[in-house]
């Protein structure tokens, strides 16, 4: 596996309510997608698929929610940290 830079796109990030992202604890609302996508990388057997454009940075898609299960052991195995605002770190099979 290796890690992978992906920035949240700024439009992602701006359909989340600031006073839900501070409700639950989180930092920043890039915190908050991490952990969605964490979650839902647990959920799912196979890593989200990122999208690449020619001098683009990479894209995260957010297709479902998952399990608990599959959401625990995503959050065990760490595929996803957080790295700067609107910017994670995605762990690539």
């Amino acid at each position: 596996m290796k890690w992978t830079i992906v920035n949240i796109p700024k439009d992602l990030a701006d359909l989340i309510d600031e006073r839900i992202v501070g409700k639950e604890g989180y930092r920043s609302r890039a915190a908050y997608v991490a952990d969605v996508l964490r979650r839902s990388l647990e959920e799912n057997s196979e890593i989200y698929r990122a999208r690449r454009k020619p001098r683009d940075p990479v894209e995260v898609k957010i297709f479902s929610l998952m399990s608990k299960k599959r959401r625990q052991d995503a959050i065990k195995d760490g595929r996803i940290k957080i790295i700067g605002p609107r910017t994670v770190e995605v762990k690539m099979e």
